[in-house]
């Protein structure tokens, strides 16, 4: 589902033209080219992933917990199946040596792989509850 979504996404964004080789993928690339025509613009990822054959058990379990955690919602079925690719290079399901950087373990001398955008996060829920005590004093 992530590479179908992606080389759909890349054809119609014209990602593939050496002039936007160099060019960083985000969130608004589907406004170029003729992304506004992809029709994954507006069909939901978890349709095309039971589509593919997947199961909600899986869904449930595995997928929705990692991601909501890091987009702070509780909810991704509605999610439009281009974010699909956004959001697997930002949270790696399977973190490797293309998609995070790997580093020594402080706590056990091991190398291991680290997510930039996870441990950006994770530390949120202090500074959430901070702010909130500060407007409610």
């Amino acid at each position: 589902v992530e590479r179908f979504t992606k080389h759909t996404t890349d054809f119609l964004t014209l990602s593939w033209l050496p002039s936007k080789w160099n060019d960083t993928v985000s969130m608004y690339t589907n406004h170029t080219g003729l992304g506004l025509l992809n029709p994954l613009n507006v069909v939901p990822l978890y349709s095309l992933f039971k589509i593919a054959g997947g199961t909600d058990l899986w869904w449930d379990v595995i997928f929705t917990p990692h991601y909501t955690a890091s987009f702070l919602v509780d909810e991704l079925r509605p999610f439009p199946a281009v974010f699909g690719p956004l959001i697997e290079s930002q949270i790696p399901l399977n973190p490797n040596s293309t998609n995070a950087r790997k580093s020594k373990n402080v706590e056990t001398g091991e190398i291991d792989s680290h997510i930039t955008t996870c441990v950006t996060w994770k530390d949120a829920g202090n500074g959430i509850r901070s702010v909130f005590a500060k407007l409610v004093n």
